[in-house]
């Protein structure tokens, strides 16, 4: 984050803990520049009060980022449709997704698979990863809700045996 006011907020209730960006100006991009390049994978636990905003990005160039909306989530992508869809973002759920090659990706949403295949648009710009941001170089239309934590893997993606036995745990 440029800034200390313009970090996520670190909340607690009895044993659990997440990031609380305010989809104002809270975003984090990594000190280490983190590429995620043609392939990647990603699992991670989230919540969305503010349907609209991004989840991450891995480009810097504006709309490549990974957004919520009030029914799923989407990728920029060549084919107009969501990764994953047909489910309300604002409960705690556990979401993974493996971006195979420049025009493919796949998702699933509490270990179910929901979408395959998907054309990414997102081969475009500079690579690395930002927290809540549509950019990995500024603050755009970030999220408001919550990361109770994940992973990112560059260069390569998960193992279906890695995935569900990393998504169970985010699941718990």
């Amino acid at each position: 984050a440029p800034s200390q006011s313009a970090r996520a907020t670190l909340e607690t209730f009895g044993d659990v803990a997440w990031l609380a960006p305010d989809g104002v100006d809270d975003w984090y991009a990594p000190a280490i520049a983190f590429p995620l390049t043609t392939q990647w994978s990603h699992i991670g636990a989230w919540q969305v009060d503010t349907a609209g905003g991004r989840l991450f990005s891995q480009s810097d160039v504006s709309g490549t980022g990974f957004r919520s909306s009030a029914t799923g989530y989407g990728l920029n992508d060549n084919g107009g449709g969501d990764i994953i869809a047909g489910m309300d973002t604002s409960v705690p759920h556990a979401l993974s997704i493996n971006r195979l090659s420049d025009a493919a990706a796949d998702g699933w949403l509490n270990g179910a698979v929901n979408t395959t295949g998907i054309d990414p648009n997102d081969n475009i710009g500079v690579d690395g990863l930002a927290l809540f941001s549509r950019q990995n170089d500024q603050y755009t239309a970030g999220l408001h809700g919550r990361f109770f934590g994940g992973i990112f893997i560059g260069g390569e993606n998960i193992s279906e045996i890695v995935r569900v036995a990393m998504q169970a745990f985010a699941d718990e």
